[in-house]
């Protein structure tokens, strides 16, 4: 690599393709990042959904906690999104509790129905420009930390 002029491109291949110095901190902090990030993540979520668009990325990442709601109560597959959510942490009848309080479980059951209805449904139904990059991210963590959610929360006793 070399510099070709006082405007900071840089030559990276004998072909003479270039780019700017700012290309370069981009891509090496990207990869730097999902790297990081992928240590934290939830194995599967970190390899099925970072690296992909917007709309893949959150469709990809809200199946895998559907999935893992669905089998964790034992649902069929006809039982999907908000409903889903309600059967496994309605806070009186979810067959799942976290939370020490009402309103605690409450909260709870609001955070998963909210989820699917602000960040998984519009994705689902049409492209967006509202999100994007490090966002996507962000997204994925909160799912990551739903599944987290997911695994603390205790069976209902009846």
């Amino acid at each position: 690599m070399r510099a070709l002029d006082q405007e900071s491109l840089y030559q990276l291949t004998s072909l003479g393709s270039s780019t700017s110095v700012e290309d370069i901190f981009e891509k090496t902090v990207d990869r730097a990042f999902v790297s990081t990030i992928s240590e934290i993540l939830d194995e599967e979520l970190s390899r099925a959904c970072l690296d992909k668009s917007y709309e893949d990325a959150i469709t990809s990442a809200f199946r895998i906690l559907e999935v893992r709601v669905r089998a964790r109560i034992n649902a069929g597959a006809e039982r999907i999104g908000t409903e889903l959510m309600d059967d496994a942490f309605n806070p009186d009848r979810g067959k799942l509790v976290f939370g020490e309080t009402a309103s605690e479980r409450q909260a709870v059951n609001q955070i998963f129905r909210s989820a699917y209805m602000m960040l998984r449904n519009p994705p689902s139904h049409r492209y967006l420009e509202e999100f994007g990059g490090a966002e996507i991210v962000e997204i994925l963590m909160f799912v990551d930390f739903l599944l987290k959610i997911l695994s603390k929360a205790s069976d209902r006793v009846s």
